[in-house]
């Protein structure tokens, strides 16, 4: 069985990932959790395959106190 091109993200949804994940960072370090987890949540609808995006995601959900919801992530 051949791996084909559909099974990979396209290059420009992982430059748009890779944006609202830094986007996301930077919300956090100002200490917007709320809108760095929507930031995230973005970025995963875009490219869920690179993890950085999930631990980030749960990173913000634990600052917001919603632990349960962090740890699927």
């Amino acid at each position: 069985m051949f791996v084909t091109d559909d099974h990979f993200p396209r290059r420009s949804d992982l430059c748009e990932a890779i944006f609202h994940s830094l986007r996301g960072d930077a919300l956090a370090e100002r200490g917007e959790f709320g809108r760095a987890e929507q930031a995230y949540a973005q970025a995963l609808e875009r490219d869920s395959s690179w993890f950085y995006h999930h631990l980030r995601l749960g990173m913000a959900r634990m600052e917001l106190g919603r632990a349960a919801q962090a740890k699927r992530n």
